[in-house]
């Protein structure tokens, strides 16, 4: 069942490798349910897409080749394939997934919902329309179900009265292969969701849905060659049920910590107080388009949040880059990436987040502050980031030193002489406080000192150079990498080496990227809004690391099984070859008071920088960490949830019984059922909940840990506690005598368990077991 899996993912990966971002309308959303959350749609190997540099590469025998070898490597032993079914599948699987690529197709997640604490349902949903080759198509899928053989136990059924392929992947789930005219759709969920899948109305289609309809006019690409939907709003809707507690009768969205009467301890904040201080919490969609116009691929994708953007989003609301902005990116760049951002206000920004999510960080973050200032001379904020423009670039090209080496971080210098104060000051206290070598104690030994190995401390060096000072870190001897920086002209910048620096000098200005030709026709093709701007060219990056892929590949090739006996091993394709289907292209990124726009134009083949797949990436990144965020958070006060039940559990059994505290945690369960079973296990963990019968006793692990105290133990005491490891020992949460549940970092709570441990020695052995009592 995972061989089955792993290859349904590596089947869909393989379809996914050759889309290069993401006929009118959208493809085949009036085949998939309206309740679609996420949605994918390739339209096919169209007349207009072979007609591209991509698509001529696709069939150019050198690059299929290529293909064939890597599919060879991935099902030889050297490639690892040492299990002979997995071997046999992956030839068909590949064939699969090339076959569906060339007709339009579709990749949904639908059905998505979930109960208060439960685990979410979720239909995966892929649709090809197969069309003429209905017939190749389907002996593919046998094939791959041969090959499969004992991993693959199919069994032949109905869905809505047609005959299907059904293999159950677990007591819940199962994947069904079924085929509905020229639709051949494959279902992973429920059996029902496979039913409803066969049974989708054009009325009831995602096509047909108010919310996609809208997303998609909003993007404003016709005769879209791929496309791209993502309902944020109900998949967040649908985090929040499956991160809440049943009990919690939604607490978990309102807040996590435990405050005692007095308000002594600030609750800490919950996940989805962290999304909106973020700047994350109101996007609501994200949808984009491709579309092939003049063999040019031009995507465009749009995050739906409104104004203000703050946050994370906060870097795609500034001013739009001008041709002046790009003054120091020559017109032989490899890559760019330049984008507008005032740095004293994205710290501002940063703080007034941080703020609202830790407010104690916050506080910790000035305290470090003003001694780093105290020994600097300098005021952070009013100093460096207010001397400081609000120009960025970060470029990388041949005449500066090459791929990565010749890579320079650009800032514009909003004062310069302020900033040349800035940096003397820094390095003063580098040279003094940070590089000094210790200086021995007066009296000591000459012989002694001598016999001392010195240890070489980095040092600042300053050469001048035209009429530039590049200053440069020497490092050990063993380090091959010498950080420089300078103020030139306008301009801070920064590289690993003082070299690619002075080469940069030497070409300021001379010959700059926006008066490229190429470049010029690329960008007027992106909204001049863009306040974030990236370039890439795909030729020179080509030629640059051809050498290592040269090497390689020959040591792949001759490896082969048969390559002594003179098989044709080819790899990689001769750089003439490559450079054919290498492109440049430019992408562009802003807000509006709708949300963020992404485009991306690239001339034709292989674009280096985001198309849509990288785009919705983007996105994803934006989202993705944070909504884990927000699940660690959600079982982090889940936790605290159930500390506090066991904390008030035992204030009452000590009100019974004389102050005295159970022996076990299981006691309370069996008296009076003061908590449930599920209360003794941590949501952070995969426990399941223990068995306790009718006299306490427990069976089955639980995760807290707990101490009995009496009345005499101070109320700071830990009196039970989460391990730490289900936090990945990042902190725990802790009950403490005085029934409050606190959160505390690694460093705390061993502090804290070292202050207990007087306690929990002198109050082993005193819990009071009522059974126990009442049988003597």
């Amino acid at each position: 069942m995972r061989k089955m899996v792993i290859l349904s993912a590596a089947f869909l990966s393989s379809a996914l490798a050759f889309v290069p971002g993401v006929s009118a309308g959208s493809p085949l959303a009036d085949r998939l349910p309206d309740d679609t959350c996420a949605y994918i749609g390739w339209a096919g190997r169209t007349p207009a897409f072979d007609g591209t540099l991509l698509g001529q590469m696709l069939d150019d025998p050198a690059i299929v080749g290529m293909l064939d070898l890597i599919k060879q490597v991935v099902r030889s032993p050297q490639g690892g394939m040492d299990d002979s079914e997995m071997s046999k599948a992956i030839g068909p699987a590949i064939d699969l997934g090339c076959m569906a690529l060339r007709h339009p197709m579709a990749i949904s997640v639908f059905g998505l919902k979930a109960e208060p604490g439960g685990k979410p349902e979720i239909g995966l949903a892929v649709l090809v329309d197969v069309g003429k080759d209905k017939e190749a198509f389907d002996k593919l899928v046998q094939q791959l179900i041969d090959a499969l053989g004992k991993d693959a136990a199919f069994e032949k059924s109905k869905v809505a009265a047609l005959p299907c392929r059904t293999m159950k992947l677990d007591d819940k789930y199962e994947l069904t292969i079924a085929s509905s005219g020229d639709i051949m759709f494959m279902s992973i969920g429920l059996p029902q969701m496979a039913e409803r899948l066969a049974q989708v109305k054009p009325d009831k289609s995602l096509a047909s849905s108010q919310a996609f309809a809208e997303a998609m006019k909003a993007v404003g690409i016709e005769n879209q060659q791929a496309a791209v939907y993502v309902n944020v709003d109900h998949i967040l809707q649908v985090v929040k049920q499956a991160t809440t507690p049943p009990e919690a009768g939604g607490a978990a969205s309102k807040g996590a910590g435990i405050a005692p009467a007095d308000g002594g301890i600030k609750p800490d904040p919950s996940p989805w107080e962290i999304v909106n201080a973020l700047g994350v919490g109101k996007i609501s969609a994200i949808a984009g388009a491709m579309q092939i116009a003049d063999k040019n691929f031009f995507t465009r994708v749009r995050i739906f949040t409104p104004a203000p953007h703050q946050g994370l989003l906060m870097p795609f609301a500034g001013q739009p880059i001008t041709e002046a902005d790009l003054a120091c990116a020559p017109d032989d760049a490899d890559f760019l990436l330049a984008f507008r951002l005032s740095p004293d206000a994205a710290f501002t920004e940063f703080r007034r987040v941080l703020r609202l999510i830790d407010a104690q960080a916050d506080k910790n973050l000035a305290h470090g502050m003003a001694e780093l200032e105290s020994d600097l001379g300098i005021s952070i904020d009013k100093d460096l980031l207010a001397s400081l423009g609000d120009t960025w670039t970060l470029c990388e090209a041949q005449s500066q030193g090459g791929l990565l080496t010749g890579t320079i971080l650009t800032i514009q210098a909003k004062n310069v002489k302020k900033l040349q104060e800035v940096q003397a000051k820094i390095e003063n206290y580098l040279k003094e406080k940070v590089f000094a070598a210790p200086k021995m104690q007066p009296g000591t030994d000459p012989e002694l000192q001598a016999m001392i190995p010195q240890k070489t401390s980095p040092s600042i060096k300053v050469v001048k150079y035209n009429q530039a000072e590049i200053h440069y870190l020497a490092l050990s001897k063993n380090m091959p990498v010498a950080p420089a920086w300078t103020i030139y002209k306008d301009r801070l910048m920064v590289a690993l080496f003082p070299q690619v620096l002075m080469a940069a000098v030497d070409n300021y200005g001379l010959k700059p990227l926006a008066k490229d030709p190429e470049y010029a026709k690329l960008r007027a093709k992106v909204s001049d809004k863009a306040c974030m701007l990236m370039y890439g060219d795909s030729s020179r990056i080509t030629k640059e690391i051809y050498p290592i892929l040269l090497v390689v590949g020959t040591v792949l090739a001759n490896s082969m099984p048969g390559a002594d006996k003179g098989g044709d091993f080819i790899y990689p394709a001769a750089l003439s070859r490559l450079q054919k289907y290498a492109s440049r292209d430019v992408s562009g990124l802003w807000a509006d008071d709708k949300g963020i726009v992404f485009e991306n134009i690239a001339n034709g083949g292989t674009s280096s920088t985001p198309t849509l797949a990288m785009a919705a990436g983007t996105s994803a990144a934006i989202m993705l960490p944070t909504l884990g965020r927000a699940r660690a958070l959600a079982k982090r006060a889940a936790s605290q949830s159930n500390l506090s039940a066991i904390g008030k559990a035992i204030a009452l059994f000590g009100g019974e019984f004389n102050d005295k505290c159970p022996t076990n945690l299981g006691l309370l369960v069996a008296y009076r059922n003061m908590i449930s079973p599920k209360a003794l296990v941590s949501p952070a963990s995969a426990t399941k909940p223990p068995k306790v019968d009718e006299k306490g006793n427990i069976t089955g692990p639980i995760d807290y840990v707990y101490f009995v105290l009496d009345e005499e133990s101070p109320g700071e005491t830990i009196m039970a506690y989460d391990p730490p490891e289900n936090f990945r020992n990042e902190g725990t949460n802790v009950l403490l005598k005085d029934c409050s549940v606190r959160w505390v970092d690694m460093a705390t709570f061993k502090e804290m368990m070292e202050t207990s441990a007087k306690e929990h020695k002198r109050c082993k052995g005193k819990g009071y077991n009522p059974f126990e009592d009442s049988k003597k």
